[in-house]
């Protein structure tokens, strides 16, 4: 698990990252951080929409459509960030698109450590990430119910391990 100093060199690089947007530089981030970046700004989202769901109750069926849709872009950038970090040129990690299914497998062999739960995870929505399901909501479309209180801490192990398989990570960040 990571300690606080290590949430600050996320939090660190988030916001040297927008910086640097903002001031239409030239990023200095690999590509990977990139993709870490974003997800961990995803999962922020998501952390808000699943505080909302805990507030609202049983009324909350709104929300299930977007958390699922933004659990299933978190999982897409760590795992395309794990890959970037571990060699994987950026043409390669592309073609992944949005199977999870796939760059979870590809992840796994390069090294990324067992996450309690992410498999299920990812067998819950993933074929729902990959087929737009979450954003194109037709009449009678599955949207599985997964549970929310258990898909947080996933993800955020899941960045924690993707995290130390960035290069530049260190345990004294």
């Amino acid at each position: 698990m990571r300690n606080d100093r290590n949430l600050n060199f996320d939090v660190a690089l988030i916001a040297e990252f927008w910086v640097v947007l903002m001031a239409e530089q030239i990023p200095k981030y690999t590509q990977g951080q990139s993709r870490s970046v974003a997800g961990f700004c995803y999962l922020q989202a998501l952390k808000v929409l699943s505080g909302e769901l805990n507030v609202h109750n049983d009324d909350s069926d709104f929300l299930l459509l977007p958390m699922d849709m933004l659990a299933g872009f978190v999982l897409e950038l760590f795992f395309k960030a794990h890959l970037l970090h571990n060699g994987v040129p950026d043409r390669d990690v592309r073609r992944f698109g949005h199977d999870l299914d796939a760059a979870l497998s590809k992840s796994k062999e390069l090294g990324l450590p067992f996450v309690a739960g992410l498999d299920e995870l990812v067998s819950d929505i993933g074929a729902g990430h990959k087929d737009f399901t979450f954003r194109y909501v037709e009449s009678g479309g599955d949207v599985p119910k997964v549970s929310w209180k258990k898909v947080i801490p996933i993800l955020d192990a899941l960045r924690a391990e993707v995290g130390r398989s960035d290069p530049q990570y260190t345990a004294d960040a």
